[in-house]
């Protein structure tokens, strides 16, 4: 506001002045057609012929153009900005049609997601309503358990620290030796980086009793994942049938132990050609199992076509019996072929 009236001010003060000389006009003067100041021709530097030529126009009541020189300069810059005021507008515009156009195309999408909102929005009230309530809590309760689990580990058949210990002590000295039995497999694990807690599960029954399943809470996903790869793939096995599975819910031992169950039951009734070709097997890790109907090895259909001469087959009877062979802190179960379908489980989950 200061610099307009100081401006003013000194235009003001210029009126009967030649800005470019600052001596008072008289005659031979011609005024600049953007700020009015009159300027003596000789400080113009303009021709003759160019003065008499404005001074005609302007005699005959027409107005001539002409700008002085700060005014001519002042005007090439404001030129300037103007241009490229019009390119930023122009970009502004092609970025504002291009969204429209993105908007439009995109429409269909949103409203397909808003259904897909509502249908998700229906099912929840419906999971709320008093027929489905137990239900929807039973998932929720579910899904809790199995987020809280899904960094542990059980560790079966490892050797339990002295009683006359103190509590921590004993911690420190499982989780001391979990480290050193997984050093046997090349997996390295710092009880303090990455072991948040450890406990037994169930109570101490007697000196010479069974080692308790030990309870492992880690800190990361990817050292789980890495001890639990290493036991199935490690050739370098620890000793006494020592074991380590993921903490299951029982939920989901439960749909394992139905697994084995359909397993049983689809080979007793598979045909006997079948039988000798293929057969149903639980396959994958804890947690991660599914039905696959595998085909048998050659050598597993050799036995089955010598042991099937000369012996009739009853109706519904089984033919697959299975051998079990119990071991310290879970059992380990066998097809008749011999391929283990099960590794080591968990002890009976009650005492946990």
């Amino acid at each position: 506001m200061f610099l307009c009236v100081y401006f003013c001010f000194e235009l003001i003060k210029m009126a009967n002045k030649c800005p470019m000389c600052r001596k008072e006009v008289t005659t031979n003067s011609i005024a600049c057609s953007i700020c009015d100041l009159w300027i003596h021709k000789a400080c113009t530097g303009m021709s003759n012929d160019l003065f008499k030529l404005l001074i005609e126009i302007k005699e005959q009541g027409q107005d001539h153009c002409w700008k002085c020189e700060p005014c001519g300069s002042a005007r090439k810059i404001i030129d300037q900005r103007l241009t490229n005021l019009e390119k930023t507008v122009n970009k502004i515009q092609a970025t504002v049609n291009t969204n429209v156009e993105n908007i439009a195309a995109n429409k269909d999408k949103v409203e397909k997601a808003v259904e897909q909102i509502e249908k998700i929005e229906e099912s929840v009230k419906e999971l709320k309503s008093s027929k489905n309530e137990d239900a929807a809590k039973s998932m929720i309760a579910e899904q809790i358990e199995q987020n809280l689990k899904k960094l542990n580990i059980i560790v079966h058949n490892l050797k339990e620290p002295a009683t006359n210990l103190t509590s921590e002590e004993r911690k420190h000295e499982d989780q001391e030796l979990l480290a050193r039995v997984l050093r046997e497999i090349q997996c390295v694990v710092n009880p303090v980086v990455d072991i948040k807690f450890s406990t037994r599960i169930g109570r101490v029954n007697g000196e010479n009793s069974n080692p308790r399943p030990l309870l492992i809470g880690l800190k990361f996903m990817e050292k789980k994942t890495e001890i639990l790869e290493k036991m199935k793939t490690s050739t370098n096995k620890p000793e006494n049938y020592i074991s380590i599975v993921p903490d299951l819910t029982k939920l989901q031992r439960k749909v394992e132990d139905d697994l084995r169950k359909e397993a049983d039951q689809l080979n007793r009734v598979m045909s006997k050609e079948d039988f000798l070709v293929w057969e149903w097997r639980v396959l994958g890790g804890k947690g991660e199992k599914r039905l696959v109907k595998t085909r048998k090895r050659l050598e597993d259909q050799s036995k089955e076509g010598t042991q099937g001469k000369g012996q009739g087959r009853n109706q519904g009877q089984a033919r697959r019996p299975q051998a079990v062979n119990h071991q310290a802190g879970g059992t380990k179960r066998k097809t008749r072929s011999g391929d283990t379908t099960e590794g080591l489980e968990e002890q009976n989950p009650s005492k946990k």
